[in-house]
């Protein structure tokens, strides 16, 4: 098991290389949690500036693509988040759609018409070493790509009574609300 510092979290640049980003949180490969897809950059502009992010993405539509992803299993639940960008990086003006799956369970649609960066956040309980997060193309709506994937241990107890007692419940976040807070940013 490879978690990336001392706290347990494991933060994967999906298609990129390893480095250190704000907050001191370390970003790896997903090289070693994954055996399919291609990778690339996209750069785009957001604003007065140019953004590059790195992505994997799957050109055989065919079956799951699967990361396996470590996790500690005296944890209760763990937060997993993951960002999925097109960005038009094929130039193609053709955003996909896919599944993406907590081990054989599909836990939402990804659809990058409508959000172009698309994050997902899910709770799920532990009850295992590891954890299968899988995409699954939609067909006739183009190759599934992600960008990064985080796994953040959950204090235990988090959330125990909406996880307790049944091992396929998943929490997804629907919306965030900012409640006031003006002071930066918040992580």
């Amino acid at each position: 098991m490879n978690l990336c510092d001392g706290t347990g979290f494991l933060s994967l640049s999906c298609g990129g290389s390893s480095y250190t980003a704000a907050y001191n949180i370390s970003w790896v490969s997903d090289n070693d949690y994954i055996e399919t897809g291609n990778t690339t950059t996209v750069t785009y502009a957001e604003g007065n500036s140019t953004s590059s992010v790195p992505i994997r993405l799957f050109p055989d539509p065919q079956g799951r693509q699967c990361y396996k992803l470590p996790v500690r299993k005296d944890l209760s639940s763990v937060l997993i988040r993951a960002t999925f960008v097109y960005r038009n990086y094929d130039s193609q003006n053709s955003p996909p759609a896919f599944h993406v799956s907590l081990g054989r369970r599909i836990t939402s649609t990804v659809d990058l018409r409508t959000n172009d960066p698309w994050i997902e956040e899910l709770v799920w309980p532990v009850n295992n070493d590891s954890l299968l997060l899988c995409l699954l193309a939609v067909k006739g709506r183009g190759i599934p790509v992600i960008s990064s994937l985080e796994v953040r241990p959950l204090p235990l107890g988090s959330y125990k009574y909406s996880l307790e007692g049944s091992p396929d419940i998943i929490l997804r976040r629907s919306y965030r609300i900012n409640s006031g807070y003006t002071n930066g940013t918040i992580r």
